[in-house]
């Protein structure tokens, strides 16, 4: 997967624009409140059962900064045989908004829309914004793209 996004991104890479690391995800290897946007597609399933993979998402990210999920919802989910309990977290609206806040965003900063895709998939799609007044808040503009094992 690496191999494949280093091929995809290889200008923004090459230019110093992006850099893609593999590895576990918690602890990140980063700095507190080093990025500015977050993005999470299909891997909240797959975090700790007890918030640390999600609180260091909310660590890294600085003040102001975004970070945006993707899931597909426990109602899809469900219905497909590789996506058991065994293997997947899953989530309805409510336990997304409560994943998020256990990790440290605010209620008030947390949106949440339905998404439809083909073949009857549904999905969410949640929005969060560190709160500009969490403590020891610092600016910082780096970016960079983790691809998790």
């Amino acid at each position: 997967m690496l191999e494949q996004a280093q091929r995809m991104n290889e200008v923004a890479v090459s230019s110093g624009r992006m850099v893609l690391v593999q590895g576990p995800f918690s602890p990140l290897p980063w700095i507190d409140e080093m990025f500015d946007k977050v993005l999470l597609v299909n891997v909240v399933y797959f975090f700790d059962s007890d918030g640390r993979d999600m609180s260091e998402v909310y660590r890294v990210l600085r003040s102001g900064g975004r970070t945006v999920i993707y899931v597909t919802s426990r109602e899809t989910m469900t219905k497909w045989p590789f996506a058991g309990p065994e293997t997947h977290k899953l989530y309805d609206r409510n336990e997304l908004l409560d994943f998020l806040v256990d990790a440290g965003f605010q209620p008030s900063d947390v949106a949440i829309e339905d998404v439809r895709l083909p073949f009857g998939i549904k999905g969410l799609l949640a929005t969060a914004v560190k709160s500009c007044c969490a403590p020891g808040s610092e600016r910082s503009l780096h970016r960079i793209c983790a691809i998790s094992k």
